[in-house]
């Protein structure tokens, strides 16, 4: 970006080589095999049973990391509208910054005053209120703002998960009811043949986050020997936020590129503003 919106751009690149560098900092840790899968059979019920040995924690690091792109990806928006308010021919002070609220009561009631008094245009501020900043209504931008208050108090969780997983071929395992998202999904609008593919989501409240001994599937006694039964299926791992309520569960790499694409759209639209050229 070039003019008012260059330092700020600068801060977004910045983010988005942290979370590039997250990214191989990650798949070091995965290739290492740092999640071993274990099968034994349950002598009261006769089921198969996995579960998860961890032979190695995730690097403190990753969350250190974690932390740094959220905070550039967060202060960006800071230095937006430090430039808005300059731009508008106003003094920014420290009280200058992109509120994010908490709900679009809060949003309409306390932080529209605010953003008059720190000296915002008219266009920036609509703008501003078209984004719907706050949570329900934007909330990406909602989880940025959380996440990045709470690196400011203490490391970020990082914590091991199972990725779905998808299985295609005759192995698949008859399907009663497929969902996108888990088993409270919304349905999908058509069904899957047995012979095509199986969807399995792991269950989030022994799967995640991933613990020493934490079983991750369990198949019952009576389908160990039908012929399309997967009896040593395959796992995927992911290193996933641990932060209750804010992007839990969600992947820890690809949840951060979202919020970077996020703010950079954000920085296009006011980009076009003839005031920040």
């Amino acid at each position: 970006m070039i003019g008012r919106l260059a330092g700020v751009g600068a801060k977004v690149e910045r983010a988005k080589e942290h979370i590039a560098h997250l990214k191989q900092e990650v798949d070091v840790f995965l290739k290492s095999e740092p999640y071993v899968v274990l099968a034994e059979n349950d002598e009261k019920t006769g089921d198969r049973v996995f579960r998860v040995h961890i032979v190695r924690n995730i690097p403190m690091r990753l969350s250190i990391i974690a932390g740094d792109a959220i905070h550039n990806l967060r202060a960006s928006l800071d230095y937006l509208m430090w430039q808005l308010v300059e731009a508008n021919g106003n003094t920014p002070d420290r009280g200058t910054e992109f509120l994010i609220a908490e709900s679009a009561d809060n949003f309409s009631t306390q932080c529209k005053g605010k953003m008059m008094k720190m000296g915002v245009g008219a266009t920036a501020m609509d703008l501003i209120e078209s984004l719907n900043p706050y949570k329900g209504g934007n909330d990406g931008l909602y989880a940025l703002h959380r996440l990045d208050i709470r690196d400011k108090h203490r490391l970020l969780l990082a914590v091991g998960a199972l990725r779905d997983r998808i299985i295609y071929g005759p192995q698949a395992i008859q399907i009663t009811e497929v969902r996108v998202g888990g088993p409270e999904g919304p349905k999908l609008p058509f069904a899957f043949k047995p012979d095509w593919v199986a969807f399995h989501y792991a269950p989030a409240h022994t799967a995640f986050p991933l613990r020493e001994g934490a079983e991750i599937e369990r198949i019952a006694a009576e389908s160990l020997n039908k012929p399309n039964v997967d009896t040593n299926p395959k796992f995927g791992f992911q290193v996933a936020f641990g932060e209750a309520g804010v992007l839990e569960g969600e992947p820890l790499v690809e949840s951060l590129s979202k919020l970077a694409q996020v703010v950079s759209g954000i920085l296009d639209v006011f980009a076009a503003l003839p005031e920040l050229k």
